[in-house]
């Protein structure tokens, strides 16, 4: 999974993979196609019980319950806006595919993935 995976007629940019615990694993994503994790777990064989995104960028999520929203903060503010600008001669995309700064991409926290088989 973290070399990419190719479902239907794509194959996803590699992504940071760390496991947690034998049913579960954490996933940062440089990519953000729709349903992504749940495809690439399919892919593979696996069946996603559980899935809940911990942070976006570099703003971490928190308790915060679906439907619901914070203010951000200046640090917040300003990755984000360094994250998808265009600044430096270089798109946040393809700052992504070279290797994302500190804190960019996507982090998603994945429970009770029972193995294929």
């Amino acid at each position: 999974m973290a070399a990419g995976v190719r479902y239907g007629n794509v194959t996803t940019k590699p992504c940071r993979i760390e496991k947690v615990d034998r049913y579960a694993f954490q996933i940062i994503l440089t990519q953000g196609l729709n349903r992504q994790i749940r495809r690439m777990c399919q892919a593979l064989g696996y069946r996603v019980m559980d899935l809940q995104r911990i942070r976006m960028v570099n703003i971490l999520l928190g308790d915060i319950k679906p439907n619901q929203h914070r203010l951000l903060m200046g640090d917040e503010i300003s990755g984000l806006l360094w994250a998808t600008s265009s600044g430096n001669g270089s798109s946040a995309r393809q700052r992504s595919s070279v290797g994302a700064a500190p804190g960019t991409g996507s982090g998603y926290q994945m429970g009770h993935c029972p193995a294929p088989g």
